[in-house]
């Protein structure tokens, strides 16, 4: 006798493992990125008890120094490792709310083997299956792609690029949505507000708030190097996807009758 699936999908759930991974991600970039710009250097030794010399205590300033930044590298990279692997695993939740939205019925053995299929895929390539299965566009794949690529540069060679990371061009770029404020005549003003400097307009204007595409580019021999206020937009690109991905969820089950529907919510903008 063939087994069956049922099961009852919590969204507000399958939102949370989004938004935990991405909460996780900015308190421990936050913390390790302050630790290692402690000046003097935090001291390096593990220390308890007994211990192993497995590196000598008394190091040399300039040695601590570069422990420390090497420490922010490592801190940014598992950052990343937090963005990309939690939204997999909110991925996969949402794919397979998916699945039992779209049949009424499907055989437990069937579930599972779909499941397995899409977990064992990138990040990148499991939000586009989604966003097809959910029937909406996907902008967020290629910054899922190279914050995935940023990621093994910074683990297997220390942040510095090569030729290994540029596919045969001249560069790596780094891709991601950020956060816009723009004017009516389509100036983006977010690049004066994070330099401190502010912005005026003569006569007032209206302001839209939305995301944009962003990127930086390095060259091969290049260390991979972030701004906190990049990283700040990594962390609300993610959130912004996963929102975007869970009301694609939510519009689904409401297709198919299985929740009320809601009205949409106001395009947010503001008078300066």
């Amino acid at each position: 006798m063939t087994q069956l699936v049922n099961v009852q999908l919590n969204l507000d759930n399958v939102r949370e493992i989004a938004n935990l991974g991405v909460r996780r991600a900015a308190v421990f970039m936050g913390i390790g990125l302050n630790a290692s710009q402690t000046d003097p250097p935090i001291s390096h030794v593990l220390g308890g008890g007994m211990q192993f010399a497995v590196v000598p205590d008394d190091q040399p300033a300039e040695q601590q120094k570069a422990f420390v930044e090497e420490f922010g590298r490592w801190v940014i990279a598992n950052g990343f490792r937090e963005l990309t692997e939690t939204f997999s695993v909110f991925l996969c939740e949402v794919f397979g709310g998916a699945l039992l939205l779209h049949q009424d019925q499907i055989a437990f053995s069937d579930y599972q083997r779909d499941l397995r299929r899409f977990s064992r895929l990138g990040v990148s390539e499991q939000l586009k299956k989604a966003f097809e299965k959910l029937a909406i566009d996907a902008p967020f794949s290629v910054m899922f792609e190279t914050m995935n690529d940023a990621r093994n540069c910074m683990a297997h060679r220390r942040g510095v690029v090569s030729t290994a990371d540029t596919d045969g061009a001249e560069t790596f770029v780094l891709r991601w949505r950020g956060l816009a404020l723009t004017l009516a005549n389509g100036l983006d003003i977010v690049p004066w507000l994070i330099s401190g400097e502010g912005f005026h307009t003569k006569d007032g204007g209206l302001l839209s708030l939305g995301m944009v595409d962003r990127e930086k580019a390095f060259a091969v021999g290049e260390p991979i190097t972030l701004t906190r206020y990049d990283l700040q937009e990594f962390c609300l690109a993610v959130q912004v996807a996963a929102a975007v991905v869970a009301d694609g969820l939510q519009n689904l089950a409401i297709q198919k009758g299985k929740l009320p529907a809601t009205p949409a919510a106001p395009t947010p903008s503001q008078t300066v």
